[in-house]
């Protein structure tokens, strides 16, 4: 493991990882991590939302969606949601059908628009937010607030800069082959 505990395929238990012949693998404290560490630990952090999500009895859109509108005191457009977790307008609407289903939103015009929707929690929505919600936005919170304020902010940055580059690459990359984004 790193010094910055990422791990290698090496370092994963039972990984069968062989350097080149010949070459000693150095040091798991001295090895420069990679993208594939990134992509362990944000697979590992999609998981652990996952499973809190699925135990609350909810999709992970649902999951977020309510947790966008109880960040934003209760209204958040199917827009917002969408923009903030990447997510399709069928995802979203998908979504807020399930959690419309269950009572905990309701969904109508945003005022002075014909396309834009508003998602409102319900009562039972505000409820369920109260007692599932906010409990994880406030854990998330203090995982992070473990981290120093000067550590907060390089990751921020760190990784709006790691995004960004994967961004660059991957357009550039699609252009290339004529496809893609």
């Amino acid at each position: 493991m790193s010094e910055l505990g990422l791990l290698s395929p090496a370092d994963h238990p039972g990984s069968d990882h062989v350097q080149g012949e010949g070459s000693v693998s150095p040091a798991p404290s001295e090895r420069l991590p990679t993208a594939r560490d990134i992509d362990i630990i944000y697979k590992e952090t999609d998981r652990l939302y996952y499973r809190f999500a699925h135990g609350c009895g909810l999709s992970d859109s649902a999951f977020w969606l309510l947790v966008s509108a109880a960040v934003r005191g209760g209204r958040v457009t199917q827009h917002e949601v969408a923009e903030d977790y990447s997510y399709s307008r069928q995802t979203v609407n998908s979504a807020t059908k399930a959690l419309e289903a269950r009572g905990l939103v309701s969904l109508s015009f945003e005022e002075g628009s014909r396309r834009s929707k508003v998602i409102v929690l319900t009562p039972a929505g505000q409820d369920f937010c109260r007692k599932s919600i906010d409990p994880a936005i406030e854990a998330e919170r203090r995982a992070f607030d473990s981290l120093s304020p000067a550590d907060r902010r390089a990751f921020v940055r760190i990784v709006r800069a790691y995004t960004d580059a994967i961004d660059a690459e991957l357009s550039a990359l699609a252009r290339s082959e004529g496809g893609g984004a």
